[in-house]
């Protein structure tokens, strides 16, 4: 699952550890003892650079790790119109297969994600999530989501904190695999179980106290903004 990072003082750029056992090496570029384990979270401690044909980044204290052995997202270079104040919204980024809350241009919480496996094709014709810029217009606690809704021969039931910001697409939790940080989706933006209960709880409409849903019209200004990037 992901980080919030304000509260641990965390910031953005970081990376998920992508394999276990992951060594850590020195500025020359020798392996030293130490070790990271798969899914751990560092803190990058400034610029990527090659150290004898292998590009590191910067962990602190002298210490460096393998950009091959990371899962990085980086912070944003420019921020779109919507970032304003304290507004709330989420970024995604295919090629990063990762998502990004926002408070403004304040990161606020980061995780990894698997978006369509076609990454960046077109979606009436691959496996591919919409790029562009869009709003929750419905959630649900929990949903079943089948061959009707994304144009696919399957069925899940019961896929949890279920967000659609276009047609049939949505972010939503998948207990079905553990395989976030790579695209392998049928189009919608997959989660942990525990990040998306905790995008659902960040992004409207809000659904009230013991209620199973919430509903705004689809092009509503009431709903969070998604930005989908490549």
């Amino acid at each position: 699952h992901g980080v919030e990072l304000a509260p641990h003082s965390l910031k953005l750029p970081l990376g998920f550890i992508n394999r276990d056992s992951v060594g850590v090496y020195s500025e020359k570029g020798k392996r030293l003892s130490a070790k990271l384990n798969y899914r751990e979270v560092v803190e990058l401690k400034g610029s990527k650079k090659k150290i004898k044909g292998i590009t590191f980044w910067p962990i602190g204290e002298a210490r460096w790790l393998r950009e091959r052995d990371l899962k990085v997202i980086i912070p944003r270079g420019k921020y779109p119109w919507f970032a304003k104040g304290n507004t709330r919204w989420v970024d995604v980024s295919i090629h990063g297969q990762s998502l990004v809350l926002y408070e403004g241009t304040t990161p606020v919480y980061a995780t990894l994600v698997s978006t369509g496996r076609d990454l960046l094709g077109d979606p009436k014709k691959s496996l591919s999530t919409p790029l562009g810029t869009f709003r929750v217009y419905q959630k649900h606690v929990t949903n079943t989501m089948d061959s009707r809704v994304a144009d696919n021969e399957f069925e899940l039931r019961d896929v949890p904190w279920v967000m659609y910001f276009k047609g049939g697409y949505a972010l939503h939790g998948a207990y079905w695999h553990d395989q976030f940080g790579r695209a392998r989706s049928h189009g919608c933006v997959n989660l942990s179980p525990i990040d998306a209960r905790y995008v659902f709880q960040f992004v409207s409409p809000d659904v009230p106290g013991h209620w199973h849903g919430a509903y705004s019209a689809e092009a509503s200004a009431q709903g969070t903004i998604v930005e989908i990037r490549p």
